[in-house]
């Protein structure tokens, strides 16, 4: 059906109609050019009246009224309208532009439920729905699952418009098709979602196991903070790395920086002040850190013995194994891995795994 026709100058990606009635912007429109038909979305509608165009007074504009209602021609409906591609090529998901603009005097057509049911809600099992087209409701609009998950995706909004629901929307489709979603959420958005088999996981850093350059992040140090960045660099030591006060002794290194006789380090003191802030707020916000042990070199035996120790002990206990000395607490998960750290970190009320050939259940 047709209700407009192309005016004034059109562009390959844009056009003017004018039309029969007030289009809505949202709505998609066909484009009947002489090579191929053209899918396009209403960007901008306005609507002009003759009979009004001077009117002065509350009078004329009364009598304006009389005039508008019963000249048919009287209204004037104007559309910008983005040009999106070929049907055709949308149709099978490839957008192309025509290389000719649509010439003055083409057809404006209504865009058909088959026309747009292809395009945005094909019947395919890697078609998942997210909503409904705007302004043709009866239309499912989907995206192409296989697509979003195989390359990089952006979702690009203001604040409020609808980004984290359409990420959980996204999610919870694919958990009805048993996919597997892993979700960092940093403000807090997703606790809502009622998804079977959900796992909430609270997500926790410990600083001891980053190195400067990931630790600097983790601080907030810009990165163009070059001498804030070197700061750390050199306060960050193996030694601070396996102190129990971690954040004590990191700042107790950058204390040393800042009191250094040596005339480079004096140089660099108030990036080292920036830096010892940095740390401080750092505490407040990583208030309790997961316990560190350090012991390399064991035996499966030795193993064993911490393992023991570890279930039976009721509070802070220390132990003796090879000149190591190991503070043990209860209920604390760990995972061993030869010749590297031993970490602890408060966990679950029970735990169970398996370590090598050594099975093991802690309480």
């Amino acid at each position: 059906m047709t209700i407009g026709f192309v005016i004034g100058e059109s562009k390959p990606t844009m056009v003017r109609a004018q039309t029969a009635r007030p289009l809505a912007v949202g709505e998609y429109v066909i484009i009947d050019s002489t090579d191929k038909k053209i899918l396009g979305l209403v960007e901008k509608s306005s609507v002009s009246s003759a009979a009004f165009a001077d009117v002065q007074n509350y009078e004329e504009a009364f009598e304006s009224k009389e005039i508008a209602e019963s000249n048919i021609r009287d209204k004037s409906y104007i559309s910008n309208i983005g040009i999106l591609g070929f049907l055709d090529g949308l149709k099978k998901g490839t957008p192309v532009l025509p290389a000719i603009p649509p010439i003055p005097g083409t057809a404006i057509l209504t865009a058909t439920k088959e026309d747009l049911g292809v395009i945005f809600g094909p019947n395919e099992e890697v078609w998942i729905k997210i909503g409904k087209l705007l302004r043709n409701n009866t239309i499912d609009a989907k995206i192409n699952l296989d697509k979003i998950v195989s390359r990089h995706l952006g979702i690009l909004a203001m604040t409020g418009m609808g980004k984290s629901n359409l990420v959980a929307l996204i999610t919870k489709e694919i958990a009805k098709l048993k996919g597997t979603v892993i979700i960092f959420d940093y403000h807090n958005d997703y606790t809502f979602l009622d998804i079977p088999k959900i796992n909430v996981i609270d997500a926790k850093i410990n600083p001891r196991l980053l190195d400067a350059d990931a630790l600097s992040e983790v601080l907030e140090i810009r990165e163009n903070a070059n001498v804030q960045q070197r700061v750390l660099r050199v306060a960050l030591t193996q030694t601070v790395k396996e102190s129990k006060e971690f954040w004590n002794k990191l700042e107790r290194e950058v204390d040393i920086i800042i009191n250094s006789d040596d005339k480079k380090e004096k140089e660099n003191r108030n990036s080292a002040y920036r830096v010892k802030d940095k740390i401080d707020d750092a505490q407040h916000r990583f208030a309790t850190l997961p316990w560190l042990f350090i012991y390399r070199n064991y035996s499966e035996t030795e193993k064993n013995l911490v393992l023991q120790k570890t279930g039976e002990v009721r509070s802070k206990e220390t132990t003796n194994l090879n000149g190591q000395s190991l503070l043990l607490l209860k209920k604390h998960m760990f995972s061993f891995q030869k010749n590297a750290i031993l970490r602890l970190s408060i966990g679950q009320q029970r735990l169970q795994g398996k370590d090598g050939n050594l099975e093991w259940v802690l309480e």
